[in-house]
């Protein structure tokens, strides 16, 4: 099973955020191409946490089924972000 791995490149750690919207943004997998690739079965899944512990840590979904022609997600991150140990993966 081939893995394309976007690549975060905003927030990108050390970032303070208030109570309002974060932009997510990323740059596709290098190794996704419409050439030799059915692009449209390929989805991106963003999740945080608000308690990164390694292995041990718990992943919470904010968005499902993101089309890969998509680099961004706005994410209105609220009062429900209370930590200093924030964690993002696509």
């Amino acid at each position: 099973m081939q893995v394309y791995t976007p690549y975060l490149t905003s927030p990108v750690g050390g970032e303070i955020f208030n109570v309002g919207f974060v932009q997510i943004t990323w740059t596709p997998s290098p190794d996704l191409t419409d050439d030799e690739y059915d692009t449209g079965e390929v989805t991106y899944e963003i999740e945080y946490t608000d308690n990164y512990v390694g292995e041990l840590t718990n992943w919470f979904v904010l968005k499902r089924r993101i089309p890969s022609t998509e680099s961004s997600y706005l994410w209105n991150a609220g009062k429900m972000i209370k930590s200093k140990t924030v964690r993002l993966r696509i």
